[in-house]
C-alpha cells in the first residue's frame, strides 16, 4: 500500500533504505505533471531531495527510471486485476483492467 502523502508534496520523504523508492515516487509525479519529454532529471533530483551522483547510482538514466515507474503501474494494475477479475486468464484480466480504466 502507498503511505500516507507527505506534508510538503513537492519534496519525497524517505529513510535509509528507500532511497530507490523515493527516486521512482518523485519521478512518477514529475513524469504525470511534465510528460516523458518535458520530464527533467534534475526535476526528480529536487523532488527526492537527493544529489545528482545519488539517482545516477540508482539508475543510468532518464529512461531507466521512467521503465521502473511504468513497471510498478503495471504491477498494480495486475494486482488490482487478480483482485477484481480472479477467475480470468492474465490476457482477460489485461483487457478487463483497461477497459475499466478506459471506461467502457
Amino acid at each position: 500500500m502507498d503511505k500516507p502523502v507527505p506534508k510538503r508534496r513537492d519534496v519525497e520523504e524517505r529513510s535509509e533504505g528507500n532511497t530507490g523508492e523515493a527516486i521512482v515516487r518523485a519521478a512518477r509525479r514529475v513524469f504525470e505533471s511534465s510528460g516523458y519529454e518535458g520530464a527533467k532529471v534534475e526535476s526528480i533530483i529536487e523532488r527526492a531531495k537527493i544529489s545528482r551522483g545519488t539517482v545516477y547510482s540508482y539508475f543510468p538514466n532518464k529512461k531507466a527510471v521512467f521503465l521502473r515507474v511504468a513497471e510498478g503501474l503495471l504491477e498494480q494494475m495486475y494486482e488490482f486485476s487478480g483482485k477484481r477479475f480472479s477467475g480470468a486468464s492474465a490476457f482477460e484480466r489485461t483487457v478487463l483492467s483497461n477497459a475499466c480504466y478506459l471506461g467502457i
